[in-house]
């Protein structure tokens, strides 16, 4: 069995969040990563990226760099008509879903591929644009590879030399090879489910509105995920809010409703309990999430936390 510690990299990481009040959005990282801002200037890139491949890396980060570098690029104001070139299917396609806490345009939002189908990185363009976007704003996403290559093929499946690749209407086809690095995975999966948008000018910190005490971040668990924790009463609704558990494809494995131990309708802390039951057949890392309840379904209003975990196989008797 494979131990925790070669899928994930965040037991020493401390998290953190980064707030922009310019372009209305918050976002958490771990303490080996880095926020880097230009949104003072005209064409403006946030970028949250990993730091331990900062001293090769030329800021800010945009959508053609170094393939081991793990980022997130916000590009507010668009990009002009450049995108990655490459294969790509549409984001809810079958084994791409990807946690966030807005609506998407799922038309202009793309996964792209390596030539094995695991996913590398992401363009997602949110469905209503946030307050201080333009219509033509988006977000790039990179997930940093290993042993990364890059061939060109025409039409016929005959691969060509790169300096005579043409996708733009020859008819070539670019492929992608290497191995997505899966601790950073996690750290970016984790990273994308805490951004949030919002409307006001000030918004309380995440940590003053959730504190989960169980489980702690990269425990190991098996068959039931028991959680506890504080919360406070605008996180419920009608005593309680969604938690889910999803496995290493980032599919749901277990989902249930976290209950108010006392009186939720007010602004104090309320304690929460629930258990997740769920099933593997193998061991891998995983996410809990817990997303605060939103009986007006807009999307400005949603928030959500979440805790890496390592699920453990139970062997058969």
């Amino acid at each position: 069995m494979t131990s925790a510690g070669a899928y994930l990299d965040t037991v020493d990481y401390k998290w953190q969040e980064y707030s922009n009040s310019r372009y209305h959005f918050s976002i958490q990282y771990p303490d080996n990563w880095r926020i880097f801002n230009n949104s003072g200037e005209k064409g403006s890139v946030i970028n949250v990226y990993n730091y331990t491949s900062g001293e090769r890396l030329k800021l800010p980060l945009k959508l053609h760099e170094d393939p081991e570098a793990s980022y997130l690029a916000f590009f507010p104001e668009g990009f002009g008509v450049d995108r990655p070139v490459g294969d790509r299917i549409k984001l809810f396609e079958a084994g791409t879903d990807v946690t966030v806490s807005f609506d998407v345009d799922q038309d202009a939002s793309v996964a792209y591929q390596l030539n094995d189908g695991n996913v590398w990185g992401y363009l997602l363009k949110p469905l209503i644009s946030p307050p201080g976007w333009s219509d033509e704003g988006f977000i790039f996403i990179q997930i940093g590879m290993r042993a990364f290559n890059i061939k060109c093929f025409d039409a016929s499946g005959k691969e060509k030399t790169l300096v005579h690749c043409n996708t733009m209407g020859g008819g070539d086809r670019l492929v992608r090879y290497g191995e997505v690095k899966r601790d950073q995975r996690q750290q970016v999966d984790r990273i994308l489910g805490s951004l949030h948008f919002f409307r006001d000018k000030e918004k309380r910190p995440i940590d003053d509105l959730i504190r989960v005490e169980e489980p702690q971040a990269d425990s190991q668990v098996s068959s039931t995920v028991k959680v506890r924790g504080r919360a406070r009463g605008m996180w419920f609704f009608e005593g309680e809010f969604p938690v889910v558990l999803k496995g290493e494809d980032n599919k749901p494995l277990a989902q249930a409703s976290a209950r108010a131990k006392g009186n939720w309708m007010m602004e104090d802390w309320v304690t929460f309990e629930a258990d997740l039951i769920f099933h593997v057949s193998r061991s891998q890392p995983a996410t809990l999430i817990f997303k605060k309840s939103n009986a007006s379904g807009m999307p400005e209003h949603d928030r959500s936390y979440t805790v890496p975990l390592f699920l453990v196989a139970r062997q058969s008797q």
